[in-house]
């Protein structure tokens, strides 16, 4: 039996963007990142066009989704982040999210090996109404391997 150690799903909001096309502001002209297949895919799968590019801002803003294409795909999810991520890193993918309330940073690079999870000690402990210990903090940034999505 495989038992999951990096993301568990509970009742938290998740939200992960793609990019479909560079940085907005490069002057040479846009260059598309993911092919137009991935797009078609992610599109499948339920992403949406945003003109948002961070994934703190699909939380934070209801009205993320536009209906013609731009440079982003998004998904906001309750509950399933990391049967999200099992498809993105499947898929080979590149995303950026944010997990567990934005407990959680989460990033994939293209024919990366693992998951880079950063934790959002500021976002933490202000929910929780926690003060750090600043003489023993956390560890904050883990690799996880893909192979732990994999059902």
């Amino acid at each position: 039996m495989k038992t999951r150690q990096g993301f568990v799903s509970n009742s938290s909001s998740s939200s992960f963007v793609v990019t479909v096309k560079d940085f907005p502001f490069n002057i040479v002209g846009k260059k598309q990142l993911i092919s137009d297949e991935d797009v078609e895919t992610l599109l499948r799968y339920g992403f949406k066009w945003s003109h948002m590019c961070s994934p703190i801002s699909i939380e934070e803003n209801k009205d993320w989704e536009v209906d013609e294409p731009t440079d982003y795909l998004a998904i906001s999810v309750i509950c399933n982040q990391d049967i999200v991520i099992e498809f993105l890193t499947q898929e080979n993918i590149p995303f950026k999210g944010i997990v567990h309330y934005g407990h959680e940073s989460v990033f994939y690079k293209k024919d990366s090996p693992y998951v880079l999870q950063v934790r959002n000690l500021g976002l933490e402990y202000t929910m929780y109404d926690e003060f750090p210990d600043f003489t023993n903090l956390p560890n904050i940034i883990t690799k996880i391997p893909i192979k732990q999505y994999t059902l």
